[in-house]
């Protein structure tokens, strides 16, 4: 369920070894993608504290075979997995989320009665292995994304990039 979810992570490994061997090296990859949300607020001294920062709209159902190292596409009713609550000025929350195509409402932020959503420009496809990061500025009645980046999840790799994403601003929905 969604309250459990964010306790789970998917690594999977494969090797091969002879007899002659006593120990198999294995290289983990991770089969789900990570979501990095940042909020900064808009003033120095605006306080961001208690704000829930949520992933909205994904889907948290699948099938993983062992043996092949394979998931099935995300299944089931999109939900909400709430990634964290912030708190002493440290406005930074994480979700691990199954590979899948998002697009509309993405992150979803609650502070003081109010709801904020930041809703993706166009689909974008979460993929497997992959660390996305989003740093969200609460400005008045809007969050705006002051920055994104795309990553490999596992820091030794070379691969990646970064840059700018094509959202810019979400509606704001009081609640």
């Amino acid at each position: 369920d969604a309250a459990n979810y964010l306790h789970s992570d998917l690594l999977w490994a494969t090797a091969t070894s002879s007899k002659a061997e006593t120990a198999v090296p294995l290289i983990f990859s991770h089969m789900l993608a990570k979501i990095n949300v940042t909020l900064v607020p808009e003033k120095n001294g605006d306080d961001l504290n208690g704000a829930t920062i949520s992933i909205y709209n994904t889907k948290i159902s699948t099938t993983f075979n062992p043996t092949t190292g394979v998931i099935s596409d995300a299944t089931g009713e999109a939900q909400e997995i709430i990634a964290g609550v912030t708190a002493d000025d440290a406005y930074t929350a994480s979700a691990i989320v199954i590979p899948q195509e998002v697009s509309g409402k993405f992150i979803k932020i609650t502070h003081e009665g109010k709801t904020y959503y930041y809703t993706l420009a166009s689909a974008k496809t979460l993929e497997a292995g992959t660390s996305y990061s989003f740093t969200l500025t609460v400005k008045g009645k809007q969050l705006i994304n002051t920055g994104s980046s795309i990553n490999p999840w596992n820091p030794d790799s070379e691969e990646g990039e970064e840059g700018d994403a094509e959202e810019d601003v979400s509606k704001l929905t009081v609640t």
